[in-house]
């Protein structure tokens, strides 16, 4: 049966058209009966429904490297009442979208990719399904301002590190906080005075504790969970002095903070 929109109810089409709008320039719509499908050239396709005023986003992923294997089918639902455009594409990102980078490190490079993308940054993109990396081209070759690291010792089970170097306050502050997925407990007072940059990402994230600053660094970090900001007082450009590390942390908080990174 051919794809196509025909059958699809015209309210329903609108919203699928405004979703993927919102989700990128690389996203289409299509149809398939009253199913609404929104697709990527990356081989992304997820389906819209909807049904006793329920929108049902569902994707099939596969989550494991035998061909043989069925995909999972991945859904996420909200009320139609209010639903917009860009409340469905953000739904996707968060519920849907990390389910196709968890299959093996080659999978998480696809999806990882995808904000670069969208934002049209260069990077150089190597690997195998055990492991791979993308690295944000230009500037300092040595010490890139961008560069992801992914591992997958067995089908379906996937880290990633990110690294992310020469970062202003306010970027530190917001990749920092996409890359907090759980609350942790903040220790109050200071050892020493910090500078003012620095007291600015820990006004800002409250769940983040500052180390005393020694020989010109500072280093931020929350009491649970695998992030660190660092602060160089003496850094090469005194406007971005921040970097940011995470380690083994999940396909859904490096897609996180990859979509923050690239919207800044």
């Amino acid at each position: 049966m051919p794809y196509d929109t025909q059958l699809v109810a015209p309210c329903l089409l609108t919203l699928t058209e405004q979703t993927a709008a919102a989700l990128g320039p690389e996203w289409a719509v299509t149809g398939l009966l009253g199913t609404a499908i929104v697709t990527h050239p990356l081989g992304l396709r997820c389906s819209l429904q909807t049904r006793d005023g329920l929108l049902s986003v569902s994707a099939f992923a596969s989550q494991d490297s035998e061909p043989r294997q069925p995909a999972k089918p991945f859904t996420a639902t909200t009320p139609m009442e209010n639903a917009n455009g860009g409340k469905i594409a953000e739904l996707i990102h968060s519920q849907v979208l990390p389910h196709f980078g968890r299959r093996d490190a080659l999978a998480a490079l696809r999806l990882l990719s995808l904000p670069l993308r969208d934002a049209r940054l260069p990077a150089v993109a190597q690997g195998t399904a055990a492991r791979s990396e993308l690295v944000l081209e230009g500037g300092d070759s040595a010490n890139p301002a961008l560069c992801i690291h992914m591992r997958s010792p067995r089908p379906g089970a996937v880290s990633v590190n990110v690294r992310m170097n020469r970062l202003t306050a306010e970027r530190a502050i917001h990749c920092g906080r996409a890359a907090l997925t759980r609350p942790s407990s903040h220790v109050e007072g200071e050892a020493d005075p910090f500078p003012p940059e620095v007291r600015a990402v820990l006004d800002a994230l409250p769940e983040i504790n500052g180390a005393p600053p020694r020989d010109g660094f500072t280093n931020l970090y929350p009491a649970h969970g695998p992030l660190e900001i660092l602060h160089d007082a003496n850094a090469a450009e005194p406007s971005a002095p921040f970097a940011l590390r995470t380690s083994d942390t999940s396909i859904a908080a490096a897609y996180a903070v990859l979509r923050t990174y690239t919207a800044a």
